[in-house]
């Protein structure tokens, strides 16, 4: 996949969109898309060498540098691990990010968060029980509990009821949700016998400070429980009516493959693998705020501007949309609105659009993006 070909070709742009794909891997932990990602930033350095310099600023600079630097050293521990021994020490971290085979990007995320942040990283998973035993090397659970810790705490996966509501149909719902809880397995397993029960999940779900997401993933596994118990079939005795009745991490992963084996499943998370729709100059001109002006009005020259009749309910659904983006970002109250603000960026676009709960606006604003 030539992912080299498919960005703008001015360096900083280009820097921006390898970076949000990049964010876009690790949020949503899909191995195929990170690499993907970071062989098409090595094919843009080789096809724009006078360019690296900005180019890779812009790269590194718009990247969630902490939480890729973990994600990174995840992907790539059996690399990172020269001796074997299942811990990535300094001097191999070091050895890594001076490797000609990794680009800057990678280099970055060792020397500037792995290296200085190392004795808190290897200490993530917290499951010594004195500070004298603390851990003095990083493992790939101290980066998986730091990683869980970072989409804990990441506003996107706060999604307010409708959203969950949403994701609850989309076709890749029930592997989401074995897969959430194959991740968390330890921290749901309280009894520490390798197998979970429902109150064991009850209580993680009610536990403070989980997320709606969460709490759906939780319930689509109660809910589908007695055959996740047995997806793996492994036990000798159910073809004579004894079946099991606990999940297993072995349950979880054989679920795993017949769900991703679906072939809707497949079509799902290949749509979501493609990039982000973009907005042109065009577009962000237009959503761009004018003296007196609010979102009712950019939205009123957005639908005009992509044609066709659109009713008084697009636009105010258009506006909506609007005004939800605005206050996500942090401005504040729509009230404290500036002139020359644009509702439309290139990092907030695809999200913004996907938002819309009208399909004739979703519509016209991607006809807009492609003109």
């Amino acid at each position: 996949m030539a992912l080299d070909q498919t960005v703008s070709k001015s360096p900083e742009a280009a820097g921006k969109e390898f970076a949000s794909r990049i964010n876009d891997a690790v949020n949503r932990d899909d191995s195929k898309l990170y690499r993907e990602t970071m062989q098409g930033i090595t094919d843009w350095k080789s096809n724009n060498a006078l360019a690296q310099g900005k180019f890779e600023e812009s790269l590194i600079g718009s990247v969630d540098l902490k939480t890729a630097a973990l994600y990174e050293t995840k992907e790539s521990f059996s690399r990172i691990d020269t001796n074997k021994d299942a811990r990535v020490k300094p001097d191999e971290l070091t050895a890594y990010a001076k490797d000609p085979a990794n680009n800057a990007l990678q280099r970055a995320m060792i020397e500037k968060e792995i290296l200085p942040n190392y004795e808190s990283i290897a200490n993530n998973s917290s499951d010594r029980v004195f500070s004298f035993m603390r851990d003095s090397h990083i493992r790939s659970k101290d980066l998986q509990a730091g990683l869980s810790k970072a989409a804990e705490n990441r506003p996107s996966e706060k999604l307010t009821d409708a959203e969950v509501e949403a994701r609850k149909n989309t076709p890749d719902f029930a592997a989401r949700s074995a897969q959430y809880t194959l991740d968390k397995f330890k921290q749901i397993d309280t009894s520490e016998n390798g197998k979970l029960d429902k109150p064991e999940l009850e209580s993680f779900a009610a536990a403070p400070g989980r997320t709606n997401l969460e709490k759906a993933y939780i319930e689509n596994d109660l809910k589908s429980f007695d055959q996740l118990a047995n997806a793996s079939k492994d036990n000798v005795w159910s073809y004579f009516g004894k079946r099991d009745s606990e999940i297993r991490p072995g349950d979880l992963q054989a679920n795993l493959r017949a769900e991703s084996a679906k072939s809707e499943v497949q079509d799902a998370l290949s749509e979501a693998r493609k990039p982000g729709l973009l907005p042109n100059d065009k577009i962000i001109g237009l959503a761009t705020v004018r003296k007196g002006e609010g979102p009712f009005h950019s939205a009123e020259r957005l639908l005009a501007a992509a044609g066709g009749e659109h009713d008084i309910h697009e636009v105010r659904a258009l506006a909506k949309a609007l005004k939800t983006a605005y206050k996500a970002e942090g401005h504040g109250d729509i009230k404290d609105l500036k002139v020359k603000h644009s509702f439309v960026t290139k990092d907030n676009f695809d999200k913004l659009v996907k938002s819309i709960e009208n399909d004739a606006v979703r519509n016209a604003l991607k006809k807009l993006a492609a003109s």
